[in-house]
């Protein structure tokens, strides 16, 4: 209704007769404001609606949906996940931060979960009511049990699980206030809020291995492209990143290359080009970027069947940093 109130007195207020006309000249404004191309098209499809429904008006109002921005989700490792619980002191907001991320809930399921939804003897979430007015299932995890068992004893299966003094269910602001307080004090420079914690489960459950469909299920994707956001950023993820392990004194150096898979290739080649002497230790070490070996064990294997020695290990290190503009 917001909607179709302003599109009436826009076109009140401009005097403009002409259907498409008015209608164009309003999505366009809404888009001078500011306006997001998910706001446009929802303004648009009021509209519709209004002549469509209200007014009994059959002629087709040809107008093309505005392009949604099509941003990958912030995602956060592992790593970041800990540093920032680590850095939060409240112990109910602390499990609240814990049980969004273990269990991919949005900050509005974290605010309205009651005692009653949890089955701690299953290990499993039932999520009521959610977006889209659906209920799913969703995991709880095993190391939580002990802290939760304390968290919700004596409370009745109607009352909330993260309440405040009173009794009343916490607000979604202060979920992310908490949340952005203690990223803060991480130093992470990613602008993640509390529903990069749902972005980081369904990411690190893809890279694990997971069925997508079962990660659908848990997130409670309606749509199985939804879900499919996630492996395309594992896909890029591992077309952009290149990691290398150089074992010495049983220590790991950790490096990574951020570039296109074509300009590693090509800096490949022409380095070898230009030092042929360098040729027989630098190019296994490029094959150890290109093939991304993730893992610290299956670096050692590398490095074991590339038989690496001390004073390579220097010369590489040197030429890595010099030529491939390592951080």
């Amino acid at each position: 209704m917001l909607y179709i109130e302003q599109y009436l007195v826009f076109a009140k207020e401009k005097k403009l007769k002409n259907k498409k006309e008015a209608i164009e000249s309003f999505l366009l404004y809404k888009v001078d404001k500011g306006n997001s191309p998910q706001t446009v098209n929802l303004a648009l499809n009021s509209v519709k609606f209004f002549y469509k429904e209200v007014l009994k008006d059959d002629e087709k109002i040809d107008l093309k949906f505005a392009k949604r921005n099509k941003k990958l989700p912030v995602v956060l490792t592992r790593e970041e996940i800990g540093q920032i619980l680590n850095n939060i002191k409240n112990q109910k907001h602390y499990l609240a931060v814990s049980l969004a991320y273990a269990g991919g809930l949005r900050i509005s399921e974290i605010q309205n979960l009651k005692v009653g939804d949890i089955n701690l003897e299953e290990l499993t979430i039932h999520i009521k009511n959610a977006k889209g007015k659906k209920d799913r299932i969703t995991i709880f995890p095993l190391k939580l049990k002990a802290d939760f068992q304390n968290l919700i004893a004596g409370k009745d299966g109607n009352d909330f699980v993260f309440s405040s003094s009173r009794g009343s269910k916490l607000t979604t602001r202060s979920f992310q206030s908490v949340f952005k307080k203690a990223l803060v004090k991480t130093g992470i420079a990613k602008n993640a809020t509390f529903h990069s914690l749902r972005h980081s489960f369904a990411t690190h459950l893809l890279e694990n291995g997971t069925d997508v469909r079962y990660v659908q299920e848990l997130l409670g994707h309606s749509n199985i492209r939804t879900t499919q956001i996630y492996q395309a950023l594992l896909e890029d993820k591992n077309n952009t990143m290149f990691y290398v392990y150089l074992l010495k004194s049983k220590k790991v150096d950790n490096w990574h290359y951020t570039g296109s898979t074509v300009d590693l290739k090509n800096r490949y080649k022409c380095h070898l080009k230009g030092n042929v002497q360098s040729t027989k230790y630098y190019r296994p070490l490029i094959l150890v970027y290109y093939e991304a070996f993730l893992s610290e064990k299956d670096a050692r294997m590398r490095e074991k069947q590339l038989k690496y020695k001390g004073n390579a290990l220097k010369f590489l290190k040197k030429r890595i940093e010099n030529s491939l503009d390592m951080v």
